[in-house]
């Protein structure tokens, strides 16, 4: 389970520090390299065309110039916003709050999964993108960020190993729709050869399912030694792909009947 944590990255920003792979992080997704020289360009372009207009008097030139020019100055502007974000980023300080993950079920208003929030009830964003939260078992944690966009250096575990992998095995209990009683009588089941269970690193993917000509929905899928699974949307987020687990199900079916995480030593 504390493989899914950076800890050399943690002790860094404890100290107020943003460590050399969260840098590269930052400059690699906010980049504004593309956006300015791509506008800078189309200006130039724009007001070639433009000059080119007005010496011949084309009118549908002069137009065109025009909309090259305003589509150059969006790039660039838009490079110039994403500069600057990258320049706050890298001088911004670490803050660091107290807070907690969960794992919602969707609602009407909510598509649920994971949720980052301090006790304050400040969200915190992975790459600093509104409406992404942190992927980490649910618990108890030291968030560790940045304030432009409340972009998300690393969270650090203030409950046990035990019990995040208690917390994610609720989650998946949840999701699969089955409890603790369920759980061991599949594993007796195991033993008679009713139920076979498999176990492993899951791999996750997705396909997009033509319903009619214009519509179409998703479905996920999670492979487990070698076998298919078809699983809910909420399966496809909540299962870490890096950490083992166990499926149970019977022969001849590809449903899941149960996954549980397997606790090696």
């Amino acid at each position: 389970m504390l493989e899914l944590f950076d800890f050399k990255s943690i002790a860094e920003n404890k100290q107020g520090k943003i460590s050399q792979s969260q840098i590269e992080n930052i400059k690699e997704t906010v980049n504004p390299g593309l956006w300015l020289y791509v506008g800078v360009g189309i200006l130039v372009l724009g007001g070639l065309v433009y000059a080119f207009a007005a010496s011949a008097g084309s009118g549908l030139v002069n137009v065109f110039g025009w909309i090259l020019v305003a589509v150059g100055l969006f790039a660039a502007l838009r490079g110039f916003a994403i500069w600057n974000l990258h320049r706050k980023l890298l001088a911004a300080p670490v803050q660091m709050a107290a807070g907690t993950i969960k794992f919602n079920l969707p609602t009407h208003l909510d598509p649920g999964g994971f949720i980052s929030k301090s006790n304050t009830g400040q969200s915190v964003h992975p790459l600093g993108l509104a409406g992404v939260n942190a992927k980490l078992p649910p618990g108890d944690y030291w968030f560790y960020y940045l304030k432009p966009r409340n972009w998300l250096l690393s969270a650090e575990p203030l409950s046990s190993e035990a019990e995040l992998r208690d917390n994610l095995g609720r989650v998946l209990e949840t999701i699969f729709a089955y409890g603790q009683t369920r759980l061991e009588d599949l594993r007796r089941q195991v033993k008679t050869g009713a139920v076979e269970a498999v176990e492993g690193l899951p791999g996750l993917e997705y396909e997009l399912v033509n319903t009619t000509s214009e519509e179409s929905e998703t479905d996920y899928f999670c492979t487990l030694g070698g076998h298919k699974f078809k699983i809910p949307a909420l399966g496809y987020t909540a299962i870490f792909p890096n950490l083992s687990h166990r499926g149970y199900f019977r022969a001849g079916e590809k449903v899941l009947l149960a996954l549980e995480l397997v606790n090696h030593p």
